[in-house]
């Protein structure tokens, strides 16, 4: 691959990052099977053996949080380090972990197909549905509040498993994409929003905020930009009081903004009832028709993100 080796670094990622993704997107199309199945079934075996609430103090649980991080991640991530020395093709190598750490390009299709099942009042199916993209349990979902919780999945999943998973890639190299992947993973199995975890998963809650901070005010001012003409400055002004916090609030207030629906508010974690922010209150309630548009705005997104790298590219071609 020699001809590979003689483009610019940033213009040979580029090329990397979207034969990948156009690979993940077909195979996510023919299998969603999650690749990263087995590694979030051991974070949470490992937290049952670790996670105490009931014998250790909050701050005894903090630490055991921060050392299961070590533990776990450290030991990967050193092997596939050295592994790449014996690797004879390391644009391969590169491909095959960007490959793990990118977010599945099946999220349209679960919600449409939700959707649908909330449509024709098959609210069992839609539950099950919904199930394969949240952290919670949806027996006691309403409609509402499927739809709603949907809405707020879908840009998460694309901030938090593509875009900035790119970024990272762009940026560092495929094996901080991966580790940032596995620390995603790690923090989805030890929310804090669950109350057996409210002190465990404080390090790597507070890891991946400070991580996904700079991308996630990137998506942030990209979704404004796709909204000019639209009441482009009074939306900042309404969102922009969420900007230095350090979590998703930004991004998602704007999402709701964009849409036009309320979102956030009181959710259920192991039948525990969690008061959260609620976003554009003055807003109608989410509908059917909302999970479409917001996985339209979505995709919009997606192409804006692919539009600006290929336009990265060029730059970096030409000079």
């Amino acid at each position: 691959m020699q001809w590979f080796e003689q483009l610019p670094y940033l213009v040979g990622q580029i090329c990397l990052l979207f034969a990948v993704i156009a690979t993940k997107a077909i195979v996510t199309r023919l299998s969603e099977v999650e690749p990263l199945q087995a590694f979030a079934f051991f974070c949470q075996q490992l937290a049952k053996k670790v996670n105490k609430p009931a014998q250790n103090s909050p701050n005894q649980q903090v630490i055991s949080g921060f050392v299961a991080i070590l533990i776990t991640i450290c030991p990967i991530v050193i092997i596939l380090w050295l592994f790449a020395d014996f690797i004879l093709i390391p644009e391969l190598w590169q491909a095959m972990l960007l490959f793990f750490a990118l977010g599945g390009f099946g999220v349209k299709r679960q919600s449409l197909k939700m959707a649908q099942a909330i449509k024709g009042q098959n609210t069992y199916q839609a539950k099950q549905d919904a199930q394969r993209l949240l952290l919670r349990k949806t027996d006691n979902l309403s409609s509402l509040g499927l739809t709603k919780a949907n809405i707020e999945a879908q840009i998460l999943h694309f901030l938090q498993q593509q875009f900035v998973v790119a970024l990272l890639f762009l940026s560092f190299g495929a094996l901080s994409a991966l580790s940032y992947r596995l620390l995603l993973v790690m923090h989805q199995q030890w929310n804090i929003k669950q109350p057996d975890f409210n002190d465990f998963g404080q390090p790597i809650h507070r890891l991946i905020n400070l991580i996904t901070w700079l991308p996630s005010r990137l998506l942030g001012i990209m979704m404004l930009l796709t909204s000019i003409g639209q009441n482009f400055l009074l939306k900042w002004r309404l969102a922009r009081g969420h900007f230095f916090k350090l979590n998703n609030d930004f991004v998602i207030h704007l999402f709701a903004l964009n849409l036009g629906v309320c979102l956030g508010g009181v959710a259920m974690y192991q039948d525990t009832k969690l008061r959260r922010v609620s976003f554009n209150e003055s807003a109608k309630p989410s509908e059917i028709s909302d999970v479409i548009n917001a996985s339209k705005q979505v995709l919009t997104l997606q192409l804006f993100s692919m539009v600006i790298i290929g336009f990265i590219c060029a730059l970096a071609i030409v000079s």
